[in-house]
C-alpha cells in the first residue's frame, strides 16, 4: 500500500469548493488530439497540468472549469487550465477513530486520516476514494497521511482482503477456513456471508458470484 506515497504533486486542498470548480478524482484517458480527465461522473476535461501522470493513471484533479473553451481535445465538459492534480487513493477498509479520535481508515499495513466519514460508524467496512496526501493535517494540529476530499460508500464482505477488487487472495482466504464453525480457532465471522453459523458451500458461492468484479467501486 506504502507505493501510493510517491505521487508526483501533493495535493493542499482547499475547503471550499465554488460552483465553477471540479474537485473530483477519474482517469487520464487518450483523447482525439491529447489526453482528457475522464472524472468518476462520466465527464471528460482537457488539463493544463497533467502532473507527470500518463494515460491510463487514476487521479484526482481540482480546478475552475472553462466549459466553452476552445481546443482540439473534444472534452464534453470544458477545460481545466490552472488545475491541481494528485494520485486518487481508492481503497477498501475498516472505519475506526484515529489519533485525537479523528475519522480514519485502517488497512492492513496502516492506518489514514479521512477527511469525510460519513455517517457510518466505527468498524463499517468502507470505500474511500479521494485525494491523498502524505502530509494532511485533517487531524491537526497533527501532521499526518491522510486522504482528503474524499467520497465514502460501505465495501462488500466479499472482498475480504480489502484490495478493492473480488479475486484470487479473497477466494484463498475463504477456502482456508472452508468448513469451519464458531468456537474454532480459525473461524471468522465475517466470511459467513449467508449467517449459517459455518464457512461453507453457501458462503463459497456468494463470493463466486462476485468474483473478479470491483467492490465499492
Amino acid at each position: 500500500m506504502w507505493r501510493f506515497f510517491a505521487i508526483a504533486t501533493i495535493c493542499l486542498c482547499p475547503t471550499f469548493v465554488a460552483a465553477a470548480e471540479i474537485s473530483a478524482c477519474g482517469r487520464l484517458i487518450e483523447g482525439v488530439e491529447c489526453t482528457l480527465f475522464q472524472a468518476d461522473d462520466g465527464q471528460t476535461y482537457a488539463l493544463g497540468n497533467l502532473g507527470g501522470f500518463n494515460v491510463g493513471a487514476e487521479v484526482w484533479v481540482r480546478g475552475e472549469v472553462i466549459p466553452d473553451c476552445i481546443t482540439f481535445c473534444s472534452p464534453t465538459a470544458g477545460c481545466v487550465f490552472d488545475n491541481t492534480i494528485a494520485e486518487c487513493y481508492d481503497i477498501c477498509g475498516t472505519l475506526v477513530a484515529g489519533p485525537q479520535g479523528c475519522p480514519a481508515i485502517e488497512l492492513n499495513v496502516a492506518v489514514l486520516i479521512i477527511e469525510n466519514a460519513g455517517v457510518y460508524p466505527p468498524g463499517t467496512a468502507i470505500h474511500v476514494r479521494g485525494c491523498f496526501n502524505p502530509e494532511s493535517r485533517l487531524c491537526s494540529p497533527l501532521t499526518l497521511p491522510g486522504i482528503e476530499d474524499n467520497t465514502i460508500e460501505t465495501c462488500c464482505a466479499e472482498d475480504i482482503d480489502n484490495d478493492g477488487v473480488i479475486g484470487l487472495s479473497d477466494l484463498a482466504a475463504l477456502l482456508a477456513v472452508f468448513g469451519t464453525h464458531p468456537g474454532d480457532a480459525n473461524f471468522d465471522p465475517a466470511i459467513d456471508f449467508d449467517s449459517d453459523n459455518e464457512i461453507g458451500i453457501g458462503d463459497l458461492a456468494f463470493l463466486l458470484a462476485a468474483y473478479g468484479l470491483p467492490c465499492g467501486f
